[in-house]
């Protein structure tokens, strides 16, 4: 795909977590006493903890401090990150690939680290990466392009040759306007997206065994 450089999304995208994280946030939003509350499970879909610890304390009224909530977020998925959820069909084959054809490969997650590293390790795939970029640690999301520069800064490639993977809409919609190539990854939560998200892209696909090897 004459690529330099590849950022991966993880949750949806190379790992299969997006059911344990609609299923925790949901029983987190009830826990609340905010039931149906759609709009604030969307932002626990699509925002850092500390974007997520922020809203309720702006807009929710919560009393606690935003690293309490931010810890209270976190600790509901740590189990599931550490001990139950899995790669993506593909993913292993596809990175060793990469890293075997000389292809910078960087993270670029919404999860904290204390999620996502227990979880890259423990599936076997964290020292594929060159780089780990946590959104939080950036003070960003992947709202911003400057995210997304950042994380090519960092693989030393430029957009133009970087290849960013994902499987939310929004995301895809940053990288596309900064410049990157895009490879749309299938899965089942954004779905209702799936049209749009294959029309931005240079490649989709419902999994990693689908992509070109050479």
């Amino acid at each position: 795909m004459n690529i330099k450089g590849a950022v991966f999304d993880m949750d949806g995208t190379l790992v299969d977590s997006m059911p344990v994280f609609k299923s925790k946030s949901m029983e987190y939003i009830e826990r609340l006493g905010l039931s149906g509350d759609e709009r604030l499970l969307h932002f626990l879909m699509t925002n850092t903890a500390a974007e997520v610890a922020q809203l309720l304390l702006d807009e929710y009224n919560r009393q606690e401090s935003k690293q309490a909530i931010i810890t209270e977020i976190n600790g509901m998925f740590l189990d599931a990150y550490r001990n139950s959820i899995n790669l993506k069909n593909g993913v292993r084959e596809y990175l060793q690939y990469l890293k075997n054809s000389g292809t910078k490969i960087a993270l670029l997650t919404a999860s904290d680290r204390e999620l996502a590293v227990p979880c890259l390790e423990r599936n076997g795939i964290l020292d594929f990466f060159d780089e780990l970029v946590i959104c939080s640690e950036h003070n960003s999301s992947k709202k911003e392009e400057k995210i997304f520069f950042d994380t090519a800064r960092l693989l030393n490639t430029k957009p133009e040759e970087t290849m960013v993977f994902e499987d939310a809409l929004y995301a895809v919609r940053t990288a596309k306007k900064a410049g990157f190539k895009i490879c749309g990854v299938y899965d089942e939560w954004c779905s209702g997206d799936w049209n749009e998200i294959k029309s931005l892209s240079d490649i989709a696909v419902n999994d990693f065994s689908e992509l070109p090897r050479t």
